[in-house]
């Protein structure tokens, strides 16, 4: 089990970073202003969001991702914090912009990364020895399955701690190793956006990583720390919070590919 090293103080600020408002970042941060209300109505914690991402809103983008019609052209981190804002009366933040380690968003309390590139998340990595966030929440998918892991970035003498949760970098290295090809060509039509990715992967996902993170600050504790979705099986596996798990995935991740 995991005790929220946040501790229980009424209506704490957090500040959350959210790197990537696409297909399973605009489903997020949606998702996070009904966490702020829920938290900020149970007196826990107050949200503050700062979100990035550079790219406009396509017409692909539209059957996947929380946009409208009405939105294309539009940057999609302005829009959709701007329309929270407006709706919630919050003082969230959008950066029109990609992150990286020279961003001036120090001292996040949770870093969130909803990115589709081995590059994006190298930098992320890159980050975490300027940012060092007390968490970091990853989420990635392809066709059809998913995984979202919540660890706890490496920092001062707890690097080998056996109660430290693993990143998803460290668990899963290739996600973050840019040496590695990739396919990040944007898709042109909606038939190409829904040939990439299921139409409702996102949504599961990205339920099953608020709810954990609903879980940490609501409970104050963790009985695990991600999982892994498949919509073709329709099946959710929890990743759990163990030693001999951790290794184990480590030392499959650096067996090599024949």
């Amino acid at each position: 089990m995991h005790q929220c090293v946040f501790g229980q103080y009424p209506n704490r600020s957090l500040r959350v970073t959210l790197v990537g408002v696409g297909g399973n970042g605009s489903k997020m941060l949606i998702g996070l202003k009904n966490l702020h209300l829920a938290l900020s109505t149970l007196g826990l914690y107050r949200l503050h969001v700062t979100a990035y991402d550079h790219d406009l809103v396509s017409e692909s983008n539209l059957v996947r991702q929380s946009y409208y019609p009405s939105d294309i052209g539009q940057n999609k981190a302005v829009l959709l914090v701007n329309r929270i804002n407006l709706s919630c009366g919050l003082a969230w933040e959008a950066q029109a912009r990609a992150y990286n380690h020279n961003s001036s968003d120090f001292g996040a309390d949770l870093l969130i990364s909803c990115v589709d590139t081995r590059f994006a998340r190298a930098e992320i990595v890159r980050t975490l020895e300027y940012r060092n966030p007390s968490y970091w929440l990853d989420l990635g998918n392809d066709v059809t399955t998913g995984q979202y892991v919540l660890g706890q970035p490496a920092s001062g003498g707890n690097h080998n701690s056996r109660s430290r949760l693993r990143t998803a970098a460290e668990l899963f290295p290739s996600i973050a190793d840019n040496r590695l090809p990739e396919d990040a060509t944007p898709s042109c039509t909606t038939r190409e956006a829904l040939e990439k990715q299921d139409l409702f992967v996102n949504d599961i996902l990205v339920a099953q990583a608020l709810n954990l993170l609903w879980q940490l600050l609501f409970t104050g504790r963790l009985e695990h720390h991600g999982g892994f979705v498949n919509t073709q099986h329709g099946t959710v596996s929890a990743l759990p919070i163990d030693l001999k798990t951790w290794n184990r995935l480590a030392r499959a991740a650096a067996q090599p590919v024949n």
